[in-house]
């Protein structure tokens, strides 16, 4: 039970975002393996994230230089 109160302490704390890497974190020592499989996953969407975003700013860093090549820059 002091696992739990210790988690709902942290949750309502937190930012729950943060709390997302906080909590499989936390809990891999005590829980194991079904929860380093969690973070297996929560890695895998942020890292998907992080693709999208470079790609995004990727696209807009081809715009601005065919932009500024235009203006004759």
């Amino acid at each position: 039970m002091q696992i739990h109160s210790f988690y709902s302490i942290v949750y309502r704390h937190f930012h729950p975002l943060f709390s997302l890497f906080l909590l499989p974190i936390l809990s891999i020592p005590i829980i194991g393996l079904g929860k380093l499989l969690m973070t297996r996953v929560i890695g895998r969407v942020f890292a998907k994230i992080g693709i999208i975003e470079t790609a995004f700013f990727v696209k807009i860093g081809t715009l601005e230089t065919v932009f500024f090549a235009k203006i004759g820059i």
